[in-house]
């Protein structure tokens, strides 16, 4: 809790502070004589206040389309002459910085002056660096936990890369910087913190993660695909890396440049085969490589088919049913026939998680969750009703 106290706390000082700073402009000196109002934008860092030049605003009327761009002057304020009515600040945009707050919206009147204030976080930026301190040209960047950001470092090594620290809001939300060079068999991983902007990386080997994807019969799958998933703690499992590694003709893997000192899983899938999980804690391991052993898949050879049914009884046409569950094929889904009819094809043997979706109009939602095994025929789902929100 404490964490977010002190993000209160900042956000507020920003914004005492640019009021104490514009309070002595007088660009809107004469106003009064004008038909339109002036609506100054105040862009700031969110942690030092610092006042920050060269940033674009995207301003529009409501419920409109875009009106104009304002650029921030060196005092980092942008003055805007505009004929009264609605607007929205869509957001700000400027280079090493990131724009993490809402819309906002302001009335502008004839004769007033109206300030917002933009206040934005600095990206988190440093120098990637191999374990003799040379920097590394063209490493792969992302932060673990918050978003999909990625960045690759320049040829002396830079990096700038954005990050959603909203997530911290969250009780003892953890965030990671992986760092990875494939090529060489370089990587890092590093817990920062929500105040974090600027960090030198320094890449050790890596380790190497091999493997070998099989049939129930133990003959290898070739062109199964596997990747990697880290296990953040108080956050849960995030990609790697976007990359998906394909088996050779053996079934074969080898998943180079994987950081140390972390704990991952391996996911294993193949077509018409179901899904294989296997972890594995780099942290009790003193070896470059480690080979993981094998990953078996399930033939994917059975289907459940049922029909969706009301409460009145009458059939619910075009439903979509998903399906999941441990070690059965990713992405499940099929769709109900007119009659509600509906065959979830490809699944594994054992349990399965299905989920019942429809339009019903009105902003209501049919929805149903229950429980079935590979195979089963006949059932019965009866959804309930759901508002939308």
């Amino acid at each position: 809790m404490r964490r977010n106290h002190t993000i209160t706390v900042r956000h507020l000082a920003v914004v005492l502070v640019i009021l104490s700073i514009t309070e002595g402009v007088r660009a809107d000196a004469g106003i009064e004589a004008r038909r339109e109002g002036l609506l100054g934008i105040v862009v700031a860092d969110a942690a030092s206040s610092r006042l920050i030049g060269k940033a674009s605003m995207d301003i529009r009327r409501l419920g409109g389309i875009p009106y104009r761009i304002a650029d921030s002057d060196a005092n980092g304020v942008a003055w805007i002459r505009l004929a009264p009515g609605g607007y929205e600040v869509l957001g700000a945009v400027c280079e090493g910085y990131t724009y993490e707050g809402q819309r906002q919206v302001v009335a502008v009147e004839q004769g007033a002056t109206k300030r917002v204030v933009m206040a934005l976080t600095p990206n988190l930026h440093g120098v990637v660096r191999d374990p003799y301190k040379t920097p590394v040209a063209g490493a792969w960047i992302s932060v673990v936990g918050a978003g999909r950001e990625e960045a690759t470092s320049d040829g002396q090594g830079r990096f700038d890369i954005a990050w959603d620290r909203r997530c911290q809001l969250r009780e003892a939300a953890t965030f990671c910087l992986v760092a990875r060079h494939e090529r060489r068999n370089l990587a890092a991983m590093i817990e920062i913190d929500g105040g974090t902007s600027v960090r030198d990386v320094k890449l050790q080997p890596g380790t190497t993660l091999t493997g070998r994807i099989v049939d129930s019969n133990g003959r290898g799958i070739a062109g199964a695909w596997v990747y990697v998933m880290v296990n953040v703690p108080n956050w849960g499992q995030t990609p790697l890396g976007d990359e998906q590694i394909k088996a050779d003709g053996s079934g074969g893997f080898e998943i180079q440049a994987v950081p140390p000192g972390g704990r991952y899983t391996i996911h294993a899938y193949a077509d018409k085969y179901g899904s294989k999980d296997v972890v594995v804690d780099t942290k009790t391991i003193t070896e470059q490589s480690l080979d993981v052993g094998l990953l078996t898949l399930p033939l994917a050879n059975l289907s459940v088919t049922g029909r969706i049914l009301d409460t009145q009884g009458y059939p619910v046409a075009k439903a979509t049913i998903y399906g999941w569950g441990e070690g059965q094929p990713i992405r499940l889904n099929t769709q109900a026939d007119a009659e509600g009819r509906f065959t979830l094809a490809g699944v594994c043997a054992g349990r399965i998680d299905l989920r019942v979706d429809a339009d019903w109009g009105d902003g209501k939602r049919l929805q149903a969750h229950v429980l079935a095994d590979g195979g089963a025929t006949g059932l019965q789902i009866t959804p309930l009703y759901s508002l939308n929100r």
